[in-house]
């Protein structure tokens, strides 16, 4: 088994998140997965919905206001990876300053896996300074933007995330190279 820490930042896929773990728990029955989710991410998925379908005490807020423990560098030493999905714009500009004001990014520059990230940035951003800054940092993959609707444009935008089953994936492969 391998842990698996997933991350779900406020992005409007992440109302999918539910629904994506249900798939992965099929399709990587070899993944023991936790899952930390935003506060921003809580716009469009709540903790409760997403812990229905994984083990008690598996979903964390992504809030000191919670933590009664020191639970970032618990989950930081426990994940053989990490997956970031989606992986809003304001996420990664803050991890890839070395921002560390949240639980979730402590986790990131702490644990010593494989990190994925399924960006998903708003039209009108270049996204290759940042994620060419995202690439570089250690032991690091970012999965291609697909198109998406956009809930700004109300169109089909090229910046939209990846489904958080790619970003599993890519982690598979990454932990068995």
């Amino acid at each position: 088994m391998k842990n698996v820490l997933v991350i779900v930042t406020g992005a409007s896929s992440a109302m999918f998140t539910p629904y994506n773990l249900n798939w992965a728990k099929i399709a990587f029955p070899k993944f023991n997965i936790r899952v930390m989710v935003t506060e921003s991410a809580q716009q469009f998925v709540t903790t409760a919905a997403v812990q229905q379908l994984l083990t008690p005490g598996s979903v964390f807020s992504d809030s000191w206001l919670d933590a009664t423990e020191s639970f970032h560098v618990e989950l930081a030493i426990w994940a053989d990876g990490i997956v970031v999905s989606p992986a809003t714009f304001n996420y990664v500009n803050s991890y890839v300053s070395g921002l560390a004001d949240r639980p979730s990014q402590l986790c990131l520059h702490a644990c010593k896996g494989p990190k994925v990230f399924t960006p998903s940035f708003p039209p009108g951003i270049d996204p290759e300074p940042w994620l060419t800054k995202l690439r570089s940092m250690p032991d690091t993959v970012v999965a291609p933007f697909v198109p998406a609707l956009s809930s700004g444009t109300k169109q089909v935008e090229r910046t939209g995330s990846a489904p958080l089953m790619n970003g599993l994936q890519l982690l598979k492969e990454r932990l068995t190279s």
